[in-house]
């Protein structure tokens, strides 16, 4: 089990700097 909770923290933090990455794009464009 420990495997498969450090497997999801790792994606959930892969898709938060995903979303963070994406929110400055549109920021930078929109500048």
């Amino acid at each position: 089990t420990g495997s498969f909770f450090s497997n999801r923290n790792a994606t959930m933090n892969w898709f938060i700097i995903d979303l963070c990455l994406a929110i400055t794009n549109l920021r930078n464009k929109k500048v």
